[in-house]
């Protein structure tokens, strides 16, 4: 069984979309999908390692309220974990809802790190073990990036491949960016 923990907090009229496009990927998928929807005042690190100990299954999917995904996202994910050396990865495929300059740039220089360092983010899938292996999402800023390098260097250890999905895709949401300007990100990532 997919477990997709999806934490759902200062986004309420983006997930939905969300929600619905999971379903779609879902009903495509020849896995069980578990949607475990977390409505939370706690934090979004909190709530997705507080649905992971709710889950029941042996793939974990973290995916943000406010984006989307494809109708073969799970599926892909479902192909790529037949491979029992597969440990998990991110999303290749990014798209912004609203792109201006300021969010192309930025996620121009996030897809530069994701692939100097061979991460990618985005979304999170990964075996039940390894995440909590880990310790799941660290309490630090830019915690999607701290336990992609965690899980990348617990894959090497233990000689499995982390690596991103290659035919998903993900919509992002640009909402921070339509919110707080093009160029927040700059000035230190607001969270809200």
């Amino acid at each position: 069984m997919i477990s997709c923990v999806l934490p759902i907090s200062n986004n309420e009229m983006y997930h939905p979309f969300c929600l619905s496009s999971l379903q779609i990927s879902a009903r495509r998928c020849p896995e069980e999908v578990e949607i475990i929807k977390i409505y939370n005042k706690i934090g979004v690190r909190r709530a997705k390692n507080f649905g992971a100990l709710l889950a029941e299954g042996e793939i974990l999917v973290f995916v943000d309220a406010d984006c989307m995904v494809s109708p073969d996202f799970f599926s892909e994910i479902h192909e790529r974990m037949r491979d029992s050396s597969y440990l998990g990865g991110g999303i290749k495929k990014v798209r912004a809802t609203n792109p201006t300059l300021g969010s192309t740039i930025f996620m121009g220089l996030v897809a530069g790190l994701c692939k100097v360092c061979s991460i990618s983010i985005g979304i999170l899938c990964v075996r039940t073990p390894a995440f909590f292996a880990v310790g799941g999402f660290p309490e630090a800023k830019y915690n999607d990036l701290r336990i992609a390098f965690r899980l990348r260097k617990w894959a090497k250890k233990e000689k499995m491949k982390f690596s991103s999905l290659k035919e998903s895709w993900l919509l992002w949401s640009t909402r921070k960016f339509d919110r707080y300007g093009s160029w927040h990100w700059l000035r230190g990532y607001q969270v809200g």
